[in-house]
């Protein structure tokens, strides 16, 4: 579900996740740096006329073990909510083929990995 403005009036709908630009031959994006994301050329007419929130319980971090990828689920200590900010094809409520949103993420700063121990291994 995604939470966006059209017109002075909020609208929360189901959207889909990942963003597929026409003429684009790779898979699907479902992330933009915030960084670059404003300037550059795939994400910049999103960045301005497609802003939006996606409400979440949290999300998944990968860590190499030595089994392999081991994915752990972060989540809000309190359980409460997570918004995230996005970008996508607005308008929201009409059909643009394989164009929905992504999430829009920043550079890590180191932080969850000395976090990890608390983390809750996903089953």
């Amino acid at each position: 579900m995604l939470l966006n403005q059209r017109e002075g009036q909020l609208y929360f709908e189901p959207v889909f996740w990942g963003y597929k630009p026409d003429r684009w031959h790779k898979a699907m994006l479902i992330n933009a740096r915030g960084e670059t994301a404003a300037s550059g050329r795939i994400f910049k007419p999103l960045w301005q006329h497609g802003r939006a929130v996606v409400p979440a319980n949290g999300w998944f971090e990968w860590a190499r073990t030595d089994d392999g990828k081991q994915p752990y689920f972060i989540y809000h200590r309190s359980r409460q909510p997570l918004f995230f900010a996005a970008i996508g094809k607005a308008p929201f409520n009409q059909e643009h083929g394989h164009e929905g949103f992504v999430i829009v993420t920043a550079g890590s700063n180191q932080g969850m990995a000395e976090r990890r121990h608390q983390c809750r291994k996903s089953q």
